[in-house]
């Protein structure tokens, strides 16, 4: 393979460019025009499909291919929803060809490879998404061949370099999987489980506590169990990070077990 140049693109967020990707709902809409996956010489067209497939599930468009690989009727079949995915993957010769707007990351499930030592200092999965999302910049992130992976000069004129942990025994993923495993990782922050929704103060927390330890003193329960149980429900409560309709839920059902309890002593 030949030299590869150096790339340096401009630290700045790059202006939206007009991709069926940016109309995307649901999963990484915001993430989908800027993230370009690309597998460098593949050799297996299974692969190609399962990723076309992954790439879909996380709700990633850009695929890139690069070599002299033809898309054959396996990977049309693997890819399943992923099929237009296929259907719209650019091929180019080499990794000298990708856009030089975009950041380069280079992936591996290995520190070393016959004996050679990279000369990067990677970075974790969840460090490359928060890069990512935060600035805003076009990123092509490289998954190598099956069999060697990205080469050492390859490696070194990418801008990032991620390596997943693995079994020391046996750390290799298969290309597909490596690719699910961190595309995958993007959804983590991707889709909080509720970003409308408020949670509760601490105020509030207190009053659930105190409403709690009035209805136990009530029921009869020992009085010196009472404060160290009040502890473990504060420890509850701020692990839970609880919503306003939780917690207004949780109250009334305190408020009608402190109820019964008044009524039963009456």
């Amino acid at each position: 393979m030949g030299r590869f140049t150096s790339r340096k693109p401009a630290s700045r967020t790059l202006p939206n460019r007009s991709d069926p990707a940016q109309d995307t709902e649901g999963f990484n809409s915001d993430l989908a025009g800027r993230v370009e996956v690309v597998l460098v010489e593949p050799k297996y067209q299974g692969n190609i499909g399962a990723v076309a497939r992954v790439m879909k599930n996380t709700g990633f468009t850009r695929l890139t291919i690069t070599g002299n690989v033809v898309i054959g009727d396996e990977a049309q079949i693997r890819s399943m929803g992923g099929r237009e995915i296929l259907d719209g993957s650019r091929h180019v010769s080499s990794i000298n060809d990708l856009d030089p707007d975009c950041y380069l990351v280079a992936t591996s499930s290995v520190s070393t490879v016959t004996g050679r030592r990279y000369r990067r200092i990677p970075i974790s999965v969840e460090e490359l998404w928060g890069k990512i999302r935060s600035d805003g910049n076009r990123y092509c992130i490289l998954f190598g061949r099956e069999d060697d992976g990205l080469l050492n000069e390859e490696i070194e004129v990418c801008h990032y370099f991620v390596s997943l942990r693995g079994n020391p025994d046996y750390p290799v993923y298969n290309l597909s999987h490596a690719a699910a495993i961190i595309l995958y990782k993007s959804l983590e922050t991707a889709v909080p489980s509720n970003p409308t929704e408020e949670t509760i103060s601490g105020e509030e927390a207190d009053r659930m506590v105190e409403l709690a330890a009035r209805a136990l003193i009530s029921s009869g329960y020992p009085g010196h169990k009472v404060e160290n149980s009040m502890v473990m429900m504060r420890r509850i409560i701020s692990r839970a990070d609880l919503r306003k309709k939780e917690y207004f839920k949780l109250m009334g059902i305190i408020k009608v077990l402190s109820g019964s309890v008044r009524n039963k002593g009456q």
